[in-house]
């Protein structure tokens, strides 16, 4: 039981930092990779492909010489990081059921912390769908006779290399979207006289030639308060194509980036989430605030391109 006033809890902030790393299921934590920075506010590089690929050549060494020297000449923008949480009490009578009371505590940060990934998700999927990333749709959908979801993909990587010069590195689908593929002849052709027989997402990104493919598996409801449910996909049935690097540096090519301020915690650098806990004797419960100063960032609109409504 927690009986300290509120603070850091180091305990529970490694545990949600570890949930945010893994992030599976969420597209926001793959699109926009983590940028540990020690400043609240700044300016950050934007990436240009003439900088990426104007590199010096003609770089040996005369005797007494200096070595040939460059800078990458960068467009920037600014990031201002803001306060995100949210919190959740374990009451005592909540906390005399579990076997192990510590964890009772574990499982009240996994669903604040679902919540604050919620809100993650939808401010990467605003930047997705500014203006500014390229976006098409198919000629023919790819639950319809005569698609070829594989030719529409091939069609958005030229696109993509020649507006930046990387490749795709990461594409992001929806379960209703995988469903599609499962069963499409362009793809179960190409391993019709394999082993495996059903396709699985591995599969689905030889076939592709995209090195990641990570399943956007989450769910809102879009009905007004009061109203029947209507669960809907957060990311419909679009797919994404990004070029993502998640080194600790700014300038390598990334189409968007989750700036997070890790000064203010007090913890170490490779803690992105903090878990602050305090007792309120009001209520009798432990009261865990999940929390992170982020801002998520567009570093790249050259770096992703969007199919979207890719089924009926």
């Amino acid at each position: 039981m927690i009986t300290s006033s509120s603070g850091f809890n180091p305990a529970l902030s490694a545990i949600a930092s570890e949930w945010w790393s893994d992030g599976a299921n969420w597209a926001g934590s793959a699109l926009a990779p983590t940028f540990r920075t020690g400043v609240q506010a700044g300016s950050y590089p934007v990436f240009s492909k003439e900088n990426y690929l104007n590199r010096p050549t003609n770089i040996d060494r005369a005797p007494g010489a200096s070595y040939t020297t460059s800078g990458m000449q960068l467009a920037s923008d600014s990031f201002n990081c803001s306060d995100f949480g949210h919190e959740v009490a374990v009451d005592d009578t909540q906390r005399s059921k579990y076997a192990s009371q510590f964890d009772a505590d574990v499982a009240a940060i996994r669903r604040a912390q679902v919540v604050v990934r919620y809100n993650h998700e939808l401010a990467v999927k605003a930047l997705v769908d500014a203006g500014t990333v390229p976006s098409a749709t198919p000629g023919t959908k790819w639950d319809a006779s005569g698609s070829d979801p594989i030719a529409d993909v091939n069609a958005q990587r030229k696109a993509f290399r020649d507006g930046s010069g990387l490749e795709p590195n990461l594409m992001i689908i929806t379960n209703d979207v995988l469903e599609v593929l499962f069963e499409h002849s362009s793809l179960t052709s190409k391993f019709q006289y394999t082993r495996e027989g059903v396709l699985d997402a591995e599969m689905i990104a030889r076939a592709f030639r995209i090195p990641r493919v990570v399943i956007a598996g989450q769910y809102e409801n879009t009905a007004e308060e009061g109203l029947t449910s209507s669960i809907t996909s957060i990311w419909g049935d679009s797919v994404i194509l990004s070029h993502t690097n998640p080194v600790q540096d700014l300038e390598a090519p990334n189409a968007f980036r989750t700036m997070v301020f890790t000064e203010e915690s007090g913890a170490e650098d490779d803690i992105d989430v903090v878990v602050e806990s305090r007792r309120e004797e009001a209520i009798r419960s432990d009261v865990h605030r999940v929390r992170h100063l982020i801002d998520t960032k567009t570093t790249g609109s050259m770096l992703v391109r969007k199919l979207y409504s890719v089924l009926t």
